[in-house]
């Protein structure tokens, strides 16, 4: 299994990651990667910018995102559980069969973003995100209402 210790970094000489020196990552710069299968746990990600970077069956457990930037970024089958998103922008990124278990995420803004229904619950449920232009695939059974709130057009 990976872990948060196992993410690589810009900037480090790779010894650091490998001795698990790294709880917290804050001001970094991370593109073009692909993380699969990646477990970040107790983690704090602070004042981070992803750019084209792809989370693939990764699992976010007691883990806490904040002030950070997600650009043309994809959460692909991955897991929430008791973490948290506050302050965060999504732009151009796409939420696919996502699960939230005990997990919140509130003042995010979401751009021409993709989202499914596990996200599309969430996002509901705090009057502080902010939404535009998004789109959700297999919303059909969600109340025309709160699609239309939420800035959200079912594909």
């Amino acid at each position: 299994m990976k872990t948060l210790t196992q993410l690589s970094l810009p900037n480090t000489d790779g010894m650091a990651t490998q001795k698990g020196l790294y709880e917290v990552i804050e001001n970094e710069l991370i593109t073009n990667e692909v993380y699969k299968g990646l477990v970040l746990s107790g983690s704090l990600l602070s004042q981070t910018a992803f750019k084209n970077v792809r989370f693939e069956s990764c699992v976010f457990y007691g883990s806490r995102l904040e002030n950070s930037s997600f650009l043309q970024c994809a959460l692909v089958n991955c897991n929430f559980q008791f973490s948290h998103i506050d302050y965060c922008k999504f732009k151009a990124t796409n939420f696919e069969n996502c699960t939230w278990e005990f997990s919140s995420i509130k003042n995010t803004a979401l751009r021409l973003c993709e989202v499914d229904g596990g996200t599309l619950v969430n996002l509901s449920k705090e009057l502080s995100n902010e939404v535009e232009q998004c789109l959700g695939k297999d919303l059909t059974y969600w109340p025309e209402e709160l699609l239309r709130k939420l800035a959200i057009k079912v594909a």
